[in-house]
């Protein structure tokens, strides 16, 4: 397979030859009808050749620059959504960092809404302790053996199984 550039230093050559050959027959000189002949097919053949190597050549480098057109669409699509992400991925970073200071300037107050919290549960437990006790007179003894406040809220206990002392479920399920 030759390239375009061997192909023209052929044609070239070619050109000189059947040129050569001209001047000869122009002289005076006997040139053979055959080795003209033989010149100009040889021209021929390697013109055609010379041509299709071209036509080749243009399509490949058609078919590199769509080609190069393409990776640098796609390149372009890709920093683009790059650029996005990264965008987002800053976004991102700030309100991450804004609820973080967020968090910590409201760690102190949530702290006190806690205990605040923590307290009312306490007093409700008590609350709820005296009310499950049983009424006692002034020297201690059980008045009655009532069943607990909340037999009436569909908690119902049987009054057999009330034992003396704290009576009712766990406070800690409040």
């Amino acid at each position: 397979m030759r390239t375009i550039e061997q192909l023209e230093a052929i044609l070239k050559a070619l050109r000189e030859q059947l040129a050569e050959l001209q001047n000869d027959r122009n002289s005076g000189a006997e040139v053979p009808d055959w080795k003209e002949a033989l010149a100009r097919r040889e021209l021929d053949k390697y013109t055609a050749e010379l041509e299709a190597r071209r036509k080749e050549k243009a399509a490949v480098d058609k078919s590199k620059a769509e080609a190069a057109k393409r990776h640098t669409a796609q390149q372009d699509a890709v920093m683009e959504a790059v650029e996005e992400a990264y965008t987002v991925l800053e976004e991102a970073t700030a309100k991450a960092a804004e609820a973080h200071e967020e968090a910590i300037k409201g760690l102190p107050a949530y702290r006190e809404a806690r205990a605040v919290e923590v307290e009312a549960y306490r007093n409700l437990r008590g609350l709820v302790e005296q009310l499950d006790e049983p009424e006692r007179d002034e020297d201690g003894h059980i008045v009655t053996d009532r069943a607990p406040f909340y037999m009436h809220n569909g908690n119902v206990m049987q009054k057999g199984s009330i034992t003396p002392g704290r009576y009712g479920r766990d406070l800690d399920r409040i």
